[in-house]
């Protein structure tokens, strides 16, 4: 990287990475308390993450950490990014091939079988699942029938914090983001017939109850393990 170029603060990095979710709750890695330390020098930004448990799944940590990475280097300014993984069973292998830009088959040689952007794409097919649910309890609330809700548009999606997310989850699946296009569609982006509808509808609220049921387990576990804030 070349020399590092004006001011950076800490929270600037922090807003920066403020987004970068864990993948398998779809939930910030800073409001879950994961982001336990942001350093900004001349040189180098350094982020330190923490996650629940020690044996978390190594595959679901490394996606975070390169996320973190790769978030934090749109306004590094030149400097070095580093995350440092601690307290965890591979933290070294982590923050090493993260840091060195490998790919997750390389840090693991031998030990991975496949490269992890079909988990990624899994994860963000789940999250949009969930969020589905959340958009259409939010237009039943408003009078909407399940009839009505087969034939709703994305622009009829209020707006919420589901619903940008929503959004942002099928920008990043290529599903069309267009007013017009049908709200309520397949994982592949195929629009759910309104026959199909409250069965679909029915998964994607036990999809929704999965992953905050996931989410306190983890803040849980996390608190627990650091007990008064990480150390």
């Amino acid at each position: 990287m070349g020399t590092a170029t004006g001011a950076l603060r800490a929270d600037e990095v922090r807003e920066a990475i403020a987004d970068v979710r864990d993948p398998e709750l779809d939930e910030s890695l800073v409001k879950l308390g994961f982001v336990a330390g942001v350093d900004v020098t001349e040189e180098d930004v350094t982020i330190r993450l923490l996650v629940p448990t020690y044996f978390c799944a190594a595959n679901f940590t490394w996606l975070m950490a390169e996320d973190l990475r790769r978030a934090a280097a749109r306004v590094a300014g030149g400097r070095r990014v580093k995350v440092l993984l601690g307290d965890h069973f591979v933290d070294e292998e982590i923050s090493e091939g993260v840091n060195a830009g490998a790919r997750f088959q390389e840090a693991f040689s031998g030990l991975a079988d496949d490269e992890l952007d079909e988990l990624r794409v899994h994860f963000w097919r789940k999250a949009m699942t969930a969020r589905q649910w959340q958009v259409a309890e939010a237009l039943r609330a408003r009078g909407w029938s399940l009839e009505a809700l087969g034939g709703a548009r994305l622009g009829d999606a209020p707006p919420s914090i589901a619903t940008s997310r929503l959004q942002e989850l099928r920008a990043l699946l290529g599903v069309s983001t267009a007013p017009d296009s049908p709200l309520f569609v397949r994982p592949d982006g195929r629009p759910i017939p309104v026959d199909e509808l409250e069965i679909r509808l029915e998964f994607a609220r036990l999809t929704s109850v999965s992953l905050e049921t996931n989410g306190e387990y983890c803040r849980g576990l996390f608190a627990v393990r650091y007990e008064g804030g990480a150390k």
